[in-house]
């Protein structure tokens, strides 16, 4: 099972996490089908991405 949350501005998003000491598995990166996304971990260790839809056109 994988548990994605759609945001406006991932940075944003994990800069916000970061300061309230969660834990970030991978920093933002943009990827080739039109996403940028970063993984965090709850509490229990179990991973959490959040994504952006990157327009390009």
């Amino acid at each position: 099972m994988v548990i994605e949350f759609l945001v406006n501005d991932v940075s944003s998003a994990v800069s916000s996490l970061r300061n309230r000491n969660v834990k970030i598995i991978q920093d933002p990166i943009e990827r080739p089908w039109g996403v940028k996304e970063a993984v965090i971990a709850d509490p229990d260790g179990y991973r959490i991405w959040i994504v952006e839809t990157i327009y390009r056109g």
